[in-house]
């Protein structure tokens, strides 16, 4: 029963990525897009231009939701859900190149810059030494019912920019004890 229980979760988060990818065509300049359990949204972050089509110095990236069990459009975040839940906190650190965490997991850095080959804006994280691109994170949240959900892990579906490889790098946030 257990492992008939784990497969029905698996299918259904596979088809909530398949239906959030795509509907990624819909978001202009996306940068990543964000999936948790039990929630019924997907975030997608996009780069936030100015009407003159620069960049926003001060708010480089923005968040736009789409709710699954709707007609599928793409919604603004709204204020306080986009500064506890799915919120961008960014600084310039100079020559185009930003700095940004997420609200909910500031422990980790990204970097919004221009790609050596587009040069078009891109986001990355640092593992190692090595530049990985973030294309999708994926939540594993666990509670809920009787107390607040807490998240057990983090998945970043990343590309090495050095050869294309694509890595999944686990941040474990909840240990079995």
């Amino acid at each position: 029963m257990l492992k008939t229980l784990a497969l029905i979760l698996m299918a259904l988060m596979v088809v909530q990525l398949l239906f959030a990818q795509s509907h990624q065509s819909h978001i202009q300049h996306p940068l990543f897009f964000l999936h948790r359990t039990a929630d019924p949204i997907t975030v997608f972050y996009q780069l936030n231009l100015n009407e003159d089509g620069n960049i926003n110095e001060k708010r480089p990236i923005k968040a736009s939701v789409i709710k699954h069990n709707e007609t599928g459009a793409a919604v603004a975040v709204s204020a306080i859900s986009g500064k506890i839940n799915y919120g961008i906190v960014s600084k310039s650190l100079g020559n185009g190149v930003f700095e940004v965490r997420l609200t909910e997991y500031h422990q980790l850095a990204m970097y919004l810059q221009k790609g050596a080959d587009s040069k078009q804006y891109q986001l990355y994280i640092k593992d190692g030494g090595k530049k990985l691109l973030l294309k999708r994170v994926f939540v594993k949240m666990v509670g809920g019912k009787s107390g607040p959900a807490k998240a057990r892990y983090i998945d970043l579906f990343t590309i090495y920019t050095e050869d294309g490889a694509q890595i999944l790098k686990r941040i474990h946030l909840i240990t079995d004890s």
